[in-house]
């Protein structure tokens, strides 16, 4: 990432804090006691809904990236000042994803915070992982181990923005030089507690969300111009899951 594009993404980073510190600043206000002879404070009334769809799924073919970053870093410990090197095989949480979708294939590379990079292929139903020290495929899917590390792409394009209802609309906001939704979400509902998503007004795409500490910055880019073509070891582990349950929705034979 050029020094550009992360000044970019710390303004945008900023931009979300200061959503949440505005929150924050309310929710306190509105806790605060107040004097007995004071009159109770008017209830705002909600937000009109602009109408239209909440999130838009991404285009056909479409291209974007995934920022991630804290939105406190915590203080290093006494004895925490450099994190241990990764053992092999261990994946850490991602730090920047890239996702590509053409038609129902999306591919998403996941680089975590020691460069290393995996990717996660969904075609339809079927989710699979590569990862660079095991060439071949492994299942992705509920129950699976790797289940839990991955987003879930067979839920949509944007699974980690699942709880946005028109119920959470806050308003109409500037973010980032756009006018956006903005949805937000607290209390046990909430992913990590509280949740905050900016949606672009006029895309319905998102361009920023928090849950909890994790803070998630989306810039979409130029569209592939070809479809795109999984490994040939994805491709045999595709035709095999697909074969496999065709076999189980055929009728059985009369007896």
């Amino acid at each position: 990432m050029n020094g550009v594009t992360a000044a970019h993404g710390a303004l945008r980073k900023a931009a979300v804090a200061a959503l949440l510190a505005a929150d924050i600043a309310r929710e306190s206000l509105a806790e605060a006691p107040q004097p007995r002879a004071s009159p109770p404070a008017p209830t705002a009334p909600a937000p009109e809904w602009p109408g239209g769809p909440r999130l838009e799924r991404a285009p056909d073919f479409a291209a974007w990236t995934i920022t991630i970053s804290p939105l406190k870093t915590p203080k290093p410990g006494p004895q925490s000042s450099s994190e241990p090197a990764p053992e092999r095989g261990l994946l850490l949480p991602p730090k920047l994803l890239r996702i590509t979708r053409t038609g129902n294939i999306l591919r998403q590379e996941r680089t975590d915070a020691s460069g290393k990079t995996s990717e996660l292929w969904t075609r339809g139903a079927i989710q699979l992982v590569i990862l660079p020290e095991h060439p071949q495929p492994l299942p992705c899917e509920p129950g699976a181990p790797l289940h839990a590390l991955f987003d879930n792409l067979r839920e949509g394009d944007f699974p980690e923005l699942a709880w946005i209802q028109k119920a959470l609309f806050q308003g109409i906001h500037p973010f980032a030089g756009r006018a956006c939704l903005i949805f937000r979400a607290t209390g046990p509902e909430a992913p990590g507690g509280k949740a905050l998503a900016c949606i672009d007004l006029e895309t319905r795409l998102p361009a920023a969300s928090q849950r909890g500490n994790e803070v998630r910055i989306y810039r979409f880019l130029k569209p592939p111009k070809s479809a795109l073509k999984p490994p040939q070891a994805a491709l045999e582990y595709f035709e095999r899951r697909e074969n496999a349950w065709r076999s189980l929705q055929r009728p059985l034979p009369s007896p």
